[in-house]
């Protein structure tokens, strides 16, 4: 169920307007020179892709090592079938994108761009084989490497495993999720305003780690409690759902605040001061979050 066959294949790869898209693999017929499409600009050709090269000379300790072939990337060439693709608005112009990893941020924050069950009826833009056994409940692994942006050198890998339930495979389940985790998202940002208030309030050249200590054990702390988040998407459409995202939503910003804490000292009168110039703007978002929550309770039902 996890493979793809050569019609779901051919609906990806239609925009070549080419007879000859599946092409074979490198083993089979080796490219001819750096300008072969039959290598790079078919699918088989581009599954093992010949990015380098190297000439051993006879009688020689030398070697002569070098780039290979080029291969177009999406949007010039069509997506991969294992990617997903995300739709930004600028004005009147819509650009697409490849998802992709990012160091510090880790896949479950991107699922729902990844899987995309909140945009039916769209062009596909998700990878081909999440369609399989629709509405069914799934296990999918996400894996990728970071590369530095126009180098060669990889500066990190990530990989995780979801189980992706029946009610996460539903428009409203996928936006739910989304919806979370921009909350996430804006806590994250709050934070970020407190600690800059506590800089600020002492000595704004100084103490720039503060952020990046705060963020990162803010994120950490979340992802442990992502359960929650996975408990109030199954709890959708039921009298459970409220009370699951009330205890989600205090989750984070009680991660916040443990976060703020620990990055932000009170050893000192003018550290204390700080401190609580920090935390009147880290609860005051609290407050009106949970005002927003109440309001809104009907129609989250």
């Amino acid at each position: 169920m996890n493979l793809c066959d050569i019609e779901e294949l051919s609906m990806l790869m239609n925009v070549l307007a080419k007879d000859d898209w599946f092409g074979r693999p490198v083993w089979e017929r080796m490219p001819k020179n750096e300008s072969d499409s039959g290598s790079t600009e078919t699918f088989l050709g581009r599954l093992t892709p010949v990015s380098r090269a190297i000439r051993l000379f006879d009688n020689s300790h030398k070697m002569l090592y070098g780039e290979a072939l080029r291969y177009a990337t999406y949007p010039d060439f069509p997506q991969e079938f294992n990617t997903s693709v995300v739709v930004k608005k600028n004005k009147k112009k819509e650009d697409r994108y490849l998802i992709g990893a990012k160091l510090n941020v880790r896949p479950w924050r991107q699922l729902d761009a990844i899987l995309q069950y909140n945009l039916p009826g769209k062009t596909l833009t998700h990878a081909l084989n999440l369609s399989h056994l629709d509405g069914e409940p799934i296990d999918i692994w996400v894996g990728a490497l970071i590369r530095n942006p126009g180098k060669q050198d990889i500066l990190d890998s990530v990989e995780s495993r979801f189980h992706i339930s029946k009610q996460f495979r539903t428009e409203t389940g996928c936006a739910t999720y989304a919806t979370e985790v921009q909350k996430a998202q804006n806590v994250s940002k709050t934070l970020d305003d407190a600690v800059y208030l506590y800089r600020k309030e002492l000595d704004p050249s100084d103490g720039k780690g503060l952020g990046s200590t705060a963020t990162n054990h803010y994120w950490t702390i979340v992802e442990g409690n992502l359960k929650l988040l996975m408990d109030l998407v199954e709890a959708i459409g039921s009298d459970d759902v409220v009370p699951a995202q009330l205890k989600w939503r205090s989750s984070l910003f009680r991660a916040a605040r443990e976060a703020y804490i620990i990055a932000c000292g009170q050893e000192t009168p003018r550290q204390r001061k700080a401190f609580a110039k920090g935390w009147q703007e880290l609860t005051a978002k609290k407050e009106k979050s949970d005002t927003e929550t109440n309001e809104t309770k009907e129609e989250v039902v």
